[in-house]
């Protein structure tokens, strides 16, 4: 008798497992937790036949999200949730080629990088620019995404032609783009974003250029990636075509693979990575892909323009320290990208210092040293650079 019970209790098993299998749960619009931590919050993990209702009160007390809705049918459940925002207002400097005042503000996730609304006006030396940014990821509470961006620019750009030459080209545009696309399941999305610029700009040769700028750009957007303070956990791919067509003023064709990934991590020591590839054909004067500053420690910003870049940029944090009430990252960094026919390294060390309950980065410093050409750099930053 006692082996037939046994017996019954292991089926009895065996049917909750394949139940479990077969009840598919996905989590829509988490950014900042992983869809583990969701669902550990929840309670899925112990009882999976908790009733909808129970699982949005759960998730709705635990003090981290500002909605939650759940859909159970037999065998799925999605939970669409908005993780807390907080608004914000900052004012910031950047150092580089030359100094940075600003101001930004908007609203933005616990994590700093779900924004839905950000707005930044600032000053380089003689130029002026200005962005503005709304998203919404899931439109009445559909898989539709919608967005728009406003930028604006009016001053100069630098060009280097080296680390201690440089030449100045006017260069004003006004910048208008709305951003569409559809979740196709919680992690994989595809986007169609629409460009409408007007330019006028100096090119090297003292020449002047004017016209408008329309394209499309086609992506497909990748996101394992969860983000703490610098950390990374998972990974993130985007691969792009963007085409200016025949009737916008500058025709051009450009694309590239854009990814961000974590290679290592145990508790307060973190190696993550990015690595991407873009190139262009025609590409005008203001389309050129800018490299150097945040983007190739140890050289000036915006050092090199050109038309393909192959770049890599790996950080190693090291560990971290709770000061008063700031939170400081110290870590190393190495670089390497492939520009104009020539392999340029970077290597060097930085410092993230992050408010606690502040969703962005208060301060950025990296200090580096570039190999080709040779020479130290400096980038600094306060506040967001948007």
């Amino acid at each position: 008798m006692k082996k037939y019970l046994f017996l019954f209790f292991i089926s009895l098993v065996g049917f909750s497992a394949e139940l479990d299998r077969a009840l598919q749960v996905r989590v829509w619009g988490n950014n900042h937790f992983q869809k583990s931590s969701v669902l550990d919050i929840s309670g899925l993990t112990l009882d999976s036949s908790l009733s909808a209702k129970e699982i949005e009160k759960r998730l709705l007390n635990s003090g981290l999200f500002s909605s939650v809705r759940v859909n159970k049918s037999a065998n799925n459940i999605d939970i669409f949730v908005q993780e807390k925002t907080r608004w914000f207002i900052l004012p910031y400097a950047v150092t580089g080629s030359s100094a940075t005042v600003g101001v930004a503000g908007g609203l933005v996730g616990i994590a700093g990088d779900n924004a839905k609304i950000l707005g930044r006006m600032q000053k380089t030396g003689v130029t002026e620019t200005a962005s503005f940014y709304v998203k919404h990821d899931y439109i009445a509470d559909s898989l539709w995404m919608l967005g728009f961006i406003f930028n604006y620019e009016f001053g100069v750009r630098d060009y280097y032609i080296d680390r201690d030459r440089l030449l100045n080209k006017k260069n004003a545009m006004r910048n208008y783009t709305i951003m569409t696309g559809y979740h196709i399941n919680n992690a994989l999305s595809v986007h169609l974003d629409h460009h409408y610029e007007n330019h006028s700009f100096e090119n090297l040769n003292s020449t002047n250029s004017f016209g408008i700028h329309i394209s499309h750009r086609f992506f497909l957007e990748v996101n394992e990636l969860f983000t703490n303070e610098g950390q990374m956990d998972g990974f993130w791919i985007k691969p792009y075509v963007e085409i200016a067509p025949s009737w916008s003023d500058f025709r051009f064709f450009q694309y590239g693979v854009l990814t961000k990934f974590s290679v290592f991590s145990h508790n307060d020591l973190n190696l993550n990575s990015s690595i991407s590839f873009e190139k262009g054909n025609h590409l005008p004067l203001y389309q050129k892909f800018s490299v150097g500053g945040a983007s190739l420690r140890g050289y000036p910003d915006s050092f090199f323009r050109t038309e393909q870049v192959l770049l890599s940029q790996n950080n190693l944090l090291i560990t971290s320290w709770d000061v008063w009430k700031v939170k400081l990252r110290p870590l190393a960094f190495v670089d390497w990208a492939y520009i104009e026919k020539s392999g340029r390294t970077g290597i060097g060390a930085g410092l993230n210092v992050y408010f606690k309950n502040v969703a962005i980065p208060a301060l950025q410093l990296f200090a580096g040293y570039g190999l080709n050409p040779k020479g130290f750099s400096f980038y600094g930053s306060i506040g967001p650079s948007l």
